[in-house]
């Protein structure tokens, strides 16, 4: 993987960056579902006040091709919840506090913790990516 160095106007200094390998390379399987997509791999989630300068997109997007790369697994907080995208439990990776990203599919999922009566808590899931017209993580 080759990483560069490029200065994010929105955090005011340097960030690491990468381009996602094309399909084609490297027996025909990718991490990300299409090739060639800039990742900033020191996205946060305080990246979320305004569209990411690096890709004109809004935060969430490249918060989820780095989730989507596999790079730095560790970095993400994880819940067990019910994905609405594979309909299986699954560990899901927090992206922010609105969007998590299912490890089995691949589905993004909006989340949200509901606390029961007994004192309980309880994480549901929504699949999202209507808004963007498919899937552009």
């Amino acid at each position: 993987m080759d990483v560069q160095k490029a200065f994010c106007p929105s955090c005011d200094h340097e960030v690491r960056v990468t381009v996602t390998p094309d399909p084609s390379v490297g027996g025909g399987h990718a991490n990300v579902a299409d090739g060639h997509q800039v990742v900033c791999l020191d996205f946060v989630e305080g990246c979320a006040e305004r569209n990411c300068p690096l890709s004109g997109l809004p935060p969430i997007v490249m918060g989820m091709r780095l989730a989507r790369t596999g790079i730095e697994p560790d970095r993400w907080k994880t819940i067990h919840a019910l994905c609405d995208g594979c309909g299986e439990p699954r560990d899901m990776e927090i992206v922010d506090s609105t969007y998590a990203f299912c490890t089995q599919c691949g589905t993004t999922n909006r989340w949200m913790v509901i606390d029961l009566d007994d004192d309980s808590r309880v994480a549901i899931m929504e699949k999202r990516w209507e808004r963007y017209g498919g899937p552009p993580y």
